[in-house]
């Protein structure tokens, strides 16, 4: 390059950095009209064409700088941009890579390439891309928000603390890090405390005004959590669909649920008649799922069709349809295309009720199986079952883009064990991308969406007219439509775990935010019937809530002295404390599903109230599957009478104990219903719509 054009070069990027487009372009096509191939002005031409909003041109402008010379780290950072910008997300991973390669201590080719790999889901790698630049605050503060996302808060908490040294002073995006770590951790007080500090140095900042309304939501102060949101629908209805989203996690009493759900259907119409417009699903931040409503008893089915049907207005472009939805590619084989929508596998843990069911889907000759994953998959449960699916499909956090790949997946079916629960997913599922679309019963209560066909549980656990309850055709299959595996429970020692030795214990093992206000009085009036009674409960992890439970039980007139409190520290002490139990409480309104196969697994009574609701009603059908019907009641004196007379009387225990534990095998790794849930996946056909 000669001194002359090297000048000219110069001057035109320093023109092109204070914003003189026009100059620096007018300078590269000088260059390039004596030296069409020259890769500096190409370079600077592309860039120029960038800032002008000619994304065509200037990637194609890039592409030859980069093939004139491949070894410009610069250039194939900017070439990773404009491919970004076309939406070529994969050229512009392979971009961002090589000019790593190139310059292994380029930052800014690394904070693009980590961000870009954060946003595609691909976790893992954004992790690797960061590690590296340990002395750079903004690696360090993106790495640290990518470990929350993962789940690994504690690392999280190491790394924010090697980015407060580096910064010198606590910034607003450093303070949200730390307060979501703490989130993660159940320490939602001190997470609140975080994101007051955020706010006092930003008051803008809205990822810590997020932030400090889900701290006080878990804390059970949900109404201090509306307020923290402080939105109104016309200026800011994402957020105010979030904030009146919002239901206490321990209610005070029954009328404070009816006052959540009463300001919910308000600001529903609220949202409809201000004609509020969401046009990117990107921006809602809460308020797609409302797993809170089904814990409150009753028909579900209003407020969730209005819930789907005003967020498909204010944000139209959920609703999107894949072109390839009706012309799906024919498959030689016979096999069907299914899909496979789980958000748990994106969790450590178990998978919940419907993993097994997913996992022994996997593999059989009818079915070509992938497995569609929202978010970064990880844990055991993962582990075991990615490598049996015939493709795996990890969708990034980006809604419009797993829109797209969804599309292109081209299944003639999918299914989503568990729809309701989860606001990525709820979101995917208002659009079309296959034909045929089902849920199955792992959130036991209808989606309200009109884009989901049909709602698949056990025949055993429905009543009749249940199609009421349901926007999606309900479809009734054998047996429960669960692949649970035989349980290996620890020694129940109470010793060792730290429970009364000659006392009934009446175990209620489901977590706080189920048990309704109406279960307090059916509690008291046990521990009344059984004077040498106990109540067992599990301690929240959030103490706050464990807290708010003991004053509403006091409020109650039950006696604190004679519950309880346990510690969930791991699945096998949940398990070993089932054991030392003598009678297993269910919930009112929404009774156990898991909880439920694992007390009777374990030969326990399960006193359960049946209702008129899926979900009041499975605890009772894998009873009549067993065959002993003796603890399945229908009034609440009946509850408890039949629980103080098993309580109270040891031989009539044991007997239906042994009952129980001798029919009980029949609940797991049922085959039978995986084949009547494969046989429906292969034969169902589209809902014919109105």
């Amino acid at each position: 390059m000669s001194d002359e054009i090297a000048a000219i070069l110069d001057k035109a990027f320093d023109s092109l950095r204070v914003g003189k487009v026009g100059e620096a372009l007018t300078l590269s096509e000088g260059i390039l009209s004596r030296n069409p191939g020259h890769a500096g002005a190409l370079h600077l031409s592309g860039l120029g064409a960038l800032m002008s909003g000619r994304a065509a041109e200037g990637r194609t402008r890039l592409e030859e700088a980069a093939l004139r010379d491949p070894n410009d780290a610069e250039i194939w950072r900017n070439l990773g941009t404009a491919r970004l910008g076309e939406g070529d997300e994969a050229g512009a991973v392979e971009a961002l890579r090589w000019a790593l390669v190139l310059r292994p201590g380029y930052q800014g080719a690394a904070l693009a390439l980590g961000s870009l790999l954060w946003r595609l889901g691909d976790l893992s790698e954004a992790v690797a891309v960061y590690t590296p630049f340990r002395t750079s605050a903004e690696a360090m503060r993106d790495l640290a928000a990518v470990l929350n996302a993962m789940g690994a808060h504690r690392d999280a908490l190491e790394i924010i603390d090697q980015c407060l040294i580096l910064e010198g002073e606590a910034t607003p995006a450093t303070l949200v890090n730390r307060g979501q770590a703490f989130l993660g951790l159940g320490r939602s007080g001190e997470a609140a405390e975080l994101f007051r500090h955020a706010l006092a140095l930003d008051g803008t900042h809205w990822p810590a005004r997020l932030g400090l309304s889900e701290a006080l939501a878990r804390a059970g102060n949900w109404m201090a959590a509306v307020r923290a949101l402080g939105a109104n629908a016309a200026d800011f209805p994402a957020l105010a669909l979030a904030a009146n989203s919002l239901m206490p996690l321990v209610p005070a009493d029954a009328g404070e649920l009816e006052t959540a759900r009463s300001r919910l259907r308000d600001r529903l119409a609220d949202l409809r008649e201000k004609a509020a417009f969401i046009p990117d699903p990107n921006a809602l931040v809460g308020g797609l799922a409302h797993p809170g409503l089904a814990l409150h008893g009753g028909d579900a089915l209003a407020l969730a069709t209005e819930v789907a049907d005003t967020l498909r207005t204010i944000c139209p472009v959920l609703q999107t349809t894949a072109g390839q939805v009706w012309d799906p590619r024919p498959r030689q084989d016979g096999r069907r295309r299914v899909g496979i929508l789980f958000h748990r596998f994106s969790h450590d843990g178990s998978g919940g009720l419907q993993a097994g069911l997913v996992a022994a889907l996997l593999g059989r000759p009818d079915l070509d199986v992938t497995l569609i994953v929202p978010g970064h998959p990880h844990g055991p449960t993962w582990d075991r079952v990615a490598g049996k699916a015939a493709g795996v499909l990890v969708l990034p956090r980006d809604i419009l883009r797993a829109h797209r790949l969804l599309g292109e997946a081209r299944l003639d079916v999918l299914l989503y064990p568990e729809l309701g629960t989860d606001d990525v997913t709820m979101a995917l599922a208002h659009g079309r991308y296959a034909p045929v679309q089902c849920v199955l019963a792992g959130h036991p209560v209808t989606t309200g969406l009109p884009s989901i066909d049909y709602f698949v549980v056990g025949e055993t656990l429905e009543g009749p007219g249940a199609q009421a309850q349901y926007r999606e055709d309900l479809v009734r299959l054998p047996g429960f439509l669960a692949h649970v595996p035989r349980l290996a429970p620890e020694a129940a020692d109470r010793a060792k775990l730290n429970l009364p030795e000659g006392e009934t214990l009446y175990l209620c093992g489901q977590r706080l935010a189920k048990i309704h206000p109406d279960m307090d009085g059916l509690f008291a009036r046990i521990l009344t019937e059984d004077l040498k009674g106990r109540l067992c409960l599990f301690r929240d992890a959030e103490p706050a809530l464990t807290e708010r439970m003991k004053a509403r039980f006091e409020a109650a007139g039950l006696p604190g002295e004679r519950v309880l409190w346990l510690k969930r520290t791991r699945y096998g002490i949940y398990l070993a404390a089932l054991g030392a139990a003598d009678v297993v409480l269910d919930t009112l309104h929404w009774g156990g599903g898991l909880s439920a196969f694992e007390a009777l697994g374990m030969g326990k009574p399960l006193v359960t109230l049946q209702g008129t609701t899926l979900r009041s009603r499975r605890a009772a059908g894998l009873c009549r599957m067993i065959g002993v019907t003796d603890t399945v009641v229908r009034t609440e004196d009946a509850y408890v009478r039949i629980a103080t007379t098993l309580g109270k009387d040891l031989a009539k225990r044991t007997a239906l104990s042994h009952r129980i534990r001798a029919a009980a095998s029949v609940l797991f790794e049922d085959a039978a219903s995986v084949d009547a849930l494969a046989s429906f996946l292969v034969t169902a056909q589209p809902r014919k719509r109105g």
